[in-house]
């Protein structure tokens, strides 16, 4: 396990210094657009959580991991766990379900949640839910950001 975090704070800090951190492609309606990802640090006094889920097509794995950083960068925790089978929505909500776990036991209150899946910001927005495959895990993200 202090392998996995010692890599992952590795990265966080490439990526923290990095002037472009990923550059992304989307197509929409065949037109080709560019889309340059990076961290943004928070407010002073709140904590970023970064988090992403990724799936392995050829064997449907899933992973999903998270990062905590104050306003300069700091590392303050993160987590990597593999998820087994499961769809690439719902690593991208365990990633994040991890994450606000790590910072309610760290004792973190003014979180700043920071995910590249626009449809899994939405879903977490979104105050009235409907019963799906990953109600669960939407109500369990809920209950963490309205803990104060």
């Amino acid at each position: 396990m202090d392998r996995k975090l010692s890599m992952i704070k590795g990265l966080v800090a490439a990526s923290y210094h990095a002037v472009q951190i990923l550059c992304t492609h989307s197509r929409l309606n065949g037109y080709k657009r560019e889309m340059l990802v990076g961290w943004q640090n928070p407010p002073q006094g709140w904590v970023a959580i970064n988090t992403d889920g990724a799936l392995r097509c050829n064997t449907n794995k899933a992973a999903a991991g998270g990062v905590l950083r104050d306003y300069n960068g700091y590392w303050l925790g993160g987590s990597a766990a593999k998820l087994g089978k499961c769809s690439s929505y719902r690593a991208e909500l365990w990633g994040v379900l991890h994450s606000l776990r790590i910072a309610k036991d760290k004792g973190f209150h003014r979180i700043w949640l920071q995910v590249d899946n626009k449809i899994v910001v939405q879903a977490i927005t979104f105050s009235a839910l409907y019963p799906c495959a990953n109600s669960d895990l939407l109500n369990a993200i809920h209950g963490l950001l309205q803990l104060d």
